[in-house]
């Protein structure tokens, strides 16, 4: 039994998620032993098993630990294995077949109203600070990442200045507080 296993780009972080690569690297680990405990007699094909960050020799020896027979093909993968925003697939005998592993999402958000509603799996970044208190609410349900401001004034006018802005207004309010402060709001 040949089997193709294709863009699993071992020890590849996307920028941004660096926070979560051991859910990364597991979900990737997950997609081998999926195969190995399903296929264990099998022979291997791997294609763009290489991250950017692989090392040949730590690469080689996590394969080992999975499968006994195996080789890596250089060349475009004619499968996407990845977890990784898909749904992993491999190919037996030149059959493509659905992996029964989920995928680890990874997505980025530029506003509240693109921040999804909570799913398993699923990792958001957003590209805005947010305060301490929506990260503590937001985390219970969600897997984030973010800066988070701290917003408390440091003067009755920052307190009465604050007080005025609406509490889900968030953006506004690390905005103000920053200004406060003296910091810079464009970086």
């Amino acid at each position: 039994m040949d089997i193709i296993i294709g863009k699993l780009k071992l020890f590849e972080v996307p920028q941004g998620f660096v926070q979560f690569r051991k859910q990364i690297h597991d979900a990737k680990l997950g997609v081998l032993y999926n195969v190995s405990k399903r296929y264990p007699d099998a022979d291997f094909s791997f294609y763009e098993v290489y991250g950017k960050w692989s090392l040949l020799d730590e690469t080689n020896k996590l394969l080992s630990s999975f499968f006994d027979d195996f080789d890596i093909v250089e060349g475009q993968s004619p499968i996407n294995s990845s977890p990784i925003d898909n749904h992993p697939k491999i190919i037996v005998d030149g059959n493509p077949v659905d992996l029964e592993y989920g995928e680890l999402r990874l997505i980025t958000a530029d506003t509240f109203d693109e921040l999804e509603q909570p799913r398993p799996n699923t990792v958001t970044a957003l590209n805005f600070p947010i305060t301490e208190d929506a990260y503590l609410k937001l985390k219970e349900t969600h897997m984030l990442i973010t800066d988070i401001e701290e917003v408390i004034p440091e003067s009755l006018l920052g307190k009465e200045l604050l007080g005025n802005i609406d509490k889900e207004d968030m953006l506004s309010q690390v905005l103000l507080s920053r200004l406060l402060r003296g910091k810079s709001i464009c970086g």
